[in-house]
């Protein structure tokens, strides 16, 4: 594991970075679940993004 140090202002600009990214993850995900059984990447790209979403969010939990 890597560890790094933020300062207040870095840590908050990432937190709302990670904010608006996760909704973008969001609406990723609900296109591919839209998709599943129409098409072969479907369970592979909701199981990317499902993983994304937790990543991103025990991310800004640390932060």
């Amino acid at each position: 594991m890597k560890q790094i140090t933020l300062s207040e202002q870095d840590a908050s600009r990432i937190d709302t970075y990670l904010e608006l990214t996760s909704g973008r993850i969001s609406e990723e995900l609900k296109l591919w679940e839209s998709m599943e059984g129409k098409t072969p990447n479907a369970k592979k790209n909701i199981s990317f993004w499902k993983e994304t979403a937790q990543a991103v969010e025990k991310l800004r939990e640390q932060l």
